[in-house]
């Protein structure tokens, strides 16, 4: 209903899921928080949000304390 309603249900690729990582993203690139998305999508485990939102941590440079 949210695909018909946003008028993306006949296109390739979308589903509920990609909407979701969608916003997943922008929540990303709004705070640079994982946790900021865990907790906006609703998602109790930051690597299951990480997953969904294509972010690999690991990549991530550290924090160094000076």
């Amino acid at each position: 209903m949210v695909l018909r309603h946003a008028g993306l249900l006949r296109e390739p690729g979308v589903t509920v899921r990609s909407v979701a990582a969608w916003a997943g993203r922008r929540v990303l690139a709004e705070t640079g928080d994982i946790t900021a998305v865990a907790r906006f999508l609703g998602i109790r485990s930051l690597d299951l949000a990480a997953q969904l939102v294509a972010w690999n941590w690991r990549d991530e440079p550290e924090d160094v304390a000076q």
